[in-house]
């Protein structure tokens, strides 16, 4: 044991320092100052480590009167007496040695020795508790709770009980700690002198027991060295408050630690700049955001002074995946999602799975020591794209949107597929008697279909109940709650919760047009596109920013080599089997009936020809044949959309070119499970598999996309293609409000100068899609809101309904929707 001195009386307790180090805290009495001094340089820390005593006696400059107290087993105070004799160290205080084990009657020792439990004491207990079983720990914090006058003080480490998976990573840290000691030729395994499972945290033990507490971690203490704190820890600092005479009636129960790290509050604020900064530069230069942001999260880790900052993998996929692949579906339009359904399908399920499994058995085959289950996690969370870089660089130089559509649902599914076959190549790790295809398969088709169930659930309760709220707050709060309440029930009940964000995100953005104000259609867009900003500039940032931790995780157990012959293989194979997977739809558009079209226009002539010669009998029928021209009119308007946007050979390069890999890789290989062999080597790779996929194909791509030279659709075609579906859908409006004439306003007729305005002037201006609206007088304006009020909810139905059929291209439909919520919005405002 070893005391951090006051005047009076100074007893405390070391044990063996874990990798972290620690910090030693002086405290004074009265009007003493209070000293918090660090330890020093790294070589130092590790030989207090190696004999695991403290010299702060000597080390230390005490105030006079100072009584330091050293309590520890005899064959270490013989050893560290011996040892500051022979290199000639002089205590700086009264340094009194206290020869007992922790096990025995220590109090009645200490108090033999001379120290009087009615003066305040400093207690340092530093790096001692882990050491202990906990009923141990209880009764040595229970002992000095007893021993401590008011005005004393403590000094421990305080942690939290350990989440899944904390314990196994402990055991890793200190195996390679005892490694790196044995090297050395010191025979010691730390792992063994540790005690592990359940504990009270010492922290709010102490508070039960009338110490005021601060706190701060041990980031705070510590200059950064090659090994990096744990996040985890705080130093706690507590102050007995209580008064002598009523120790056992009256505590003082407040609890101030210091959770928040100042420093993570400044790197936070240093990112955002970061990520704005790169943002711009990215616009400027054209070069993809992720990039710079992969790039100078790597630059910024290897600064002097910066923190390591480790990101918990289950941070990421429950905490920033829902609302990223929410704030992308929820933008994706419906329309887009089902006409490429088919490719989209094949590229995120079929090839995901496909590419998990031949990655996983050629990885076990050329490097047998990783299990094929081990490998197949691998190729599981390597398989899935990013499209965030890649649509990114889309939109700059033109790529056609039907192939932009394609990558970003590939994106969303894909991150679905992955984590679930993720999931079954963790489960086939732990099985240890036989592993069952069935059981695995009957486990995937509940984790689609689980999934699409609680997805369409959660988006029509939340849709409905948006709907009913006209508060723009509330609205958008119940927005930052989908993903969530898509995600975390449809993983607790085994299905995929990215999946069900998806399909919520995706019904809420079909719903939205509908059921939604413009109001709140805007202040969604504004809102998701922001979050959707800061956190995939944040996750890409982080990404790069983690590069020397999981370095150091993996030198333990791999070599360079190995590392860059796995990377290889697995980049290579990503490449081989991205092309191979989209050869084959290529094949088929090429190779297939060239009268493919007009055998389908054929059937659906007929089709038409069949419904006019019908004649409905009722109500009943008459809305059968209509439904029935619906599906009719879309099935033309699909067949037209093939005609016009194919997916030539050209778009299957640009496809198979634009297989980047993410955060989600990063992130899903973290989950494998702490302990298993072979895991920080596969987290490693996947990692630079991501990061190499980001820099040569992010870097490439826009001249892959140049060289194929698509042709982009004319402005003047746009704006044709707005004009005639604000025209027709103006017309229906009339159809359906009836004429100008025939309106009232409660029972009552129009003016006829409204009318006349409304007629001549601004109906014509509304359904042709003109922003300019003319000024009505103030006593018109409320019968002029009513009417054109009424005309443009018929307009938003008939758009509704063309929309659903799908003769315009979805940017044809977002321009006309943009312009008829800009005139909503002017009425309400006016």
């Amino acid at each position: 044991m070893t005391p951090v001195g006051i005047p009076g009386h100074l007893p405390g307790c070391t044990g063996f320092h874990e990798d972290v180090g620690a910090a030693s805290y002086s405290a004074t009495h009265d009007s003493h100052q209070t000293e918090r001094r660090h330890l020093g340089p790294r070589v130092q820390r590790r030989l207090d480590r190696h004999d695991g005593r403290d010299s702060r006696a000597c080390r230390l400059p005490w105030p006079t009167g100072t009584v330091v107290y050293e309590l520890d087993q005899p064959q270490v105070i013989e050893f560290k007496t011996r040892a500051l004799t022979e290199l000639g160290a002089v205590p700086t205080a009264d340094r009194r040695v206290v020869v007992v084990d922790l096990r025995d009657d220590w109090p009645a020792v200490l108090r033999a020795a001379g120290f009087d439990s009615t003066q305040p004491t400093a207690w340092s207990a530093e790096g001692l508790l882990g050491y202990l079983p906990p009923d141990a720990q209880d009764n040595l914090l229970d002992t000095i709770t007893e021993l401590s006058a008011p005005g004393s003080r403590v000094a421990t480490e305080s942690k939290p009980n350990p989440r899944p998976g904390d314990e196994d990573r402990t055991k890793e840290r200190l195996d390679r700690m005892s490694e790196r000691w044995r090297a050395e030729s010191f025979d010691s395994d730390i792992t063994r002198l540790r005690y592990f499972g359940e504990r009270n945290e010492a922290a709010p033990y102490l508070v039960d027991r009338g110490w005021a507490l601060e706190g701060t971690t041990i980031r705070d203490l510590l200059p950064r060295t090659t090994s990096h704190p744990s996040t985890m820890m705080r130093c706690v600092s507590a102050t007995c408050c209580t008064s002598a005479a009523s120790w056992t009636t009256k505590r003082r129960t407040r609890f101030s630690v210091v959770n928040v790290d100042h420093q993570i509050v400044l790197i936070a604020g240093a990112g955002l700049a970061i990520m704005i900064a790169a943002s711009v530069f990215a616009w400027r230069t054209g070069v993809a955001a992720p990039l710079l942001l992969v790039a100078l999260g790597i630059g910024a880790s290897y600064l002097p002074g910066t923190p390591a900052i480790h990101i918990e993998p289950e941070i990421i996929l429950a905490g920033v995946l829902p609302p990223l692949l929410y704030a992308s579906a929820v933008q994706l339009p419906v329309l887009d999602v089902r006409r490429n359904f088919g490719l989209i399908s094949w590229l995120s399920v079929v090839m995901v799975i496909v590419s998990a499994l031949v990655i996983g058995a050629l990885v076990h085959a050329l490097f047998p020591s990783i299990p094929f289950a081990l490998a197949t996690a691998l190729g599981a969370v390597v398989s899935p794209t990013d499209a965030v870089a890649a649509t990114a660089i889309g939109h700059r130089v033109g790529l056609p949107p039907r192939l932009m559509t394609v990558l970003e649902g590939e994106s969303l599914v894909n991150d679905a597929s992955a984590l679930v076959v993720l999931r079954t190549a963790v489960a086939a790790l732990a099985v240890t008697t036989h592993f069952s295809l069935g059981d695995t398969v009957l486990d995937f088709a509940w984790a689609v279909v689980g999934a699409i169930l609680i997805g369409l659930v959660v988006g029509v309760l939340t849709a409905r109940l948006r709907q009913r709220l006209d508060d723009p707050v509330l609205n958008t709060t119940i927005s930052f709650a989908v993903p969530f309440l898509a995600y975390f029930p449809a993983e607790e009940v085994g299905a995929s919760g990215v999946l069900a964000v998806v399909i919520a995100g995706l019904l809420t953005g079909a719903l939205g047009s509908r059921r939604f104000s413009a109001r709140d259609r805007q202040t969604q867009a504004t809102t998701w596109t922001t979050i959707n900003f800061v956190l995939e500039s944040g996750v890409f940032l982080a990404m790069g920013y983690e590069l020397p931790q999981l370095v150091d995780d993996a030198r333990a157990e791999t070599t360079a080599g190995e590392i860059a012959g796995l990377v290889l293989l697995v980049v290579g194979l990503l490449v081989v089997l991205r092309f191979v997977g989209l050869a084959w739809p290529a094949l088929l558009g090429r190779f297939g009936p060239s009268d493919r079209h007009d055998h389908v226009r054929a059937k659906l002539s007929q089709m038409e020809e069949n419904l006019d010669s019908m004649e409905p009998s009722g109500e009943r029928e008459e809305n059968r044949v209509a439904w029935a021209r619906k599906r009719l009119a879309r099935s033309q308007a699909d067949v037209d959309f093939e005609e016009r946007e194919p997916i030539t050979g050209r778009g299957m390069v640009v496809l198979a070119w634009a297989g980047m890999r993410g955060v989600v890789t990063v992130a899903a290989a973290q989950t494998i499970p702490a302990g298993t062999p072979h895991r920080a080597t596969v987290v490693l790779a996947a990692f630079i598999v991501a990061l190499i996929t980001l820099v040569l194909f992010g870097l490439s791509l826009p001249a892959v996309i140049a060289r194929m030279r698509f042709s982009a659709e004319s402005a003047e075609d746009k704006r044709d293609s707005v004009q005639a579906l604000m025209r027709q859908i103006g017309e229906a409006a009339i159809d359906a409000v009836g004429p100008l004439d025939d309106q009232t306003v409660d029972g009552e007729p129009l003016d006829p100068v409204v009318v006349s305005t409304l007629k001549d002037r601004i109906v014509p201006r509304l359904v042709s899609g003109s922003r300019q609206l003319l000024e009505t007088k103030p006593d018109m304006r409320d019968q002029m809101a009513i009417v054109q009020g009424r005309y443009l909810d018929a307009m938003r139905e008939a758009l509704g309904t063309e929309r659903s059929i799908g003769v315009y291209s979805s940017d044809t439909y977002r321009q006309v929707e943009g312009f008829l919520d800009a005139v909503e919005q002017r009425f309400s405002s006016a």
